[in-house]
């Protein structure tokens, strides 16, 4: 079984009323997979980074890139596990790459 490579219509200011050229792309369903916010139940109130919910209070930096999770780290702060997401995730998502 393969990914599925074919293209949809991506909007990249996550606005889908905007239909400007500028803000059209077609792409695939992993790259607007990358261009997502955080998730609308993020306890972190970053994207990427989870609370551990154990006696360490660390916060975990973690993605997932071709369907398999990453832990990229732990950290004290929510702030330097987002860092270390952002860091990490960049240079894979190029241009698709979204703060949120």
């Amino acid at each position: 079984m393969g990914l599925d490579m074919s293209l949809e219509i991506h909007h990249f200011n996550s606005n889908t009323f905007d239909h400007r050229r500028e803000n059209l792309k077609a792409s695939t369903r992993q790259q607007i997979q990358m261009n997502r916010g955080k998730h609308y139940n993020n306890k972190s109130g970053f994207k990427g980074v989870v609370v551990c919910n154990n006696w360490t209070g660390k916060f975990r930096a973690q993605t997932t890139v071709n369907r398999q999770p990453i832990i990229i780290g732990y950290f004290d702060t929510p702030e330097d596990a987002y860092q270390a997401y952002c860091d990490y995730v960049q240079p894979i998502h190029g241009e698709f790459f979204k703060r949120a």
